[in-house]
């Protein structure tokens, strides 16, 4: 994995389609301000979708955004308990609760794009991350996770651009990973 390159993809990305990213990444903090955070595990997958096709050169709207609320259960679900383990994890000095995010980290995109069901995805999330390196995609999600909170410091403002530029890397990511899906 060249965790260099998926933050460049990401950027070239976000700064050619920079008013949509930006106004649908406003939505996503708006609406899951609104919502208490429910509406998260719909609106991220969504977001990194958008990334994916714009990546394709498919054209995208903000209302892509949306695509996926038909999926709102197993998503939100599937986030608890990805957000349960990796506290739980957590609490066991940090390491083994990033070492569960990290084997995670795709079950909500391969819900959102492959429909699958929650055990499928988090099974077929582990199995990529393991198959295609487990400690790089450790490093990789340290990185875009610092990264993603880095415009916190910023007084927030900065999130609007460090957070696409997290998501997206971690999508593009999925896509060189999800190609080789068939892999044990």
């Amino acid at each position: 994995m060249d965790i260099g390159r998926h933050f460049l993809a990401a950027w070239e990305i976000y700064t050619k389609n920079f008013v949509t990213m930006v106004v649908s990444m406003g939505i996503v903090f708006v609406l899951s301000f609104v919502t208490i955070g429910i509406m998260v595990p719909v609106l991220v997958p969504a977001y990194q979708m958008m990334f994916l096709r714009l990546k394709r050169g498919e054209a995208v709207t903000t209302n892509d955004l949306f695509l996926y609320v038909n999926k709102f259960g197993r998503l939100f679900i599937t986030f608890i308990i990805i957000a349960g383990l990796t506290f739980v994890g957590t609490i066991f000095l940090v390491v083994p609760g990033m070492m569960i995010a990290t084997l995670f980290m795709y079950s909500l995109l391969l819900i959102a794009e492959d429909d699958l069901s929650i055990m499928e995805a988090l099974q077929k999330s582990s199995d990529i991350v393991i198959a295609r390196g487990f400690w790089i995609h450790i490093l990789f999600f340290l990185v875009a996770v610092l990264i993603g909170n880095m415009g916190i410091v910023f007084h927030w403002v900065g999130v609007m651009l460090t957070l696409p530029l997290a998501l997206g890397a971690m999508a593009n990511a999925y896509a060189e990973d999800s190609r080789h899906r068939n892999t044990p």
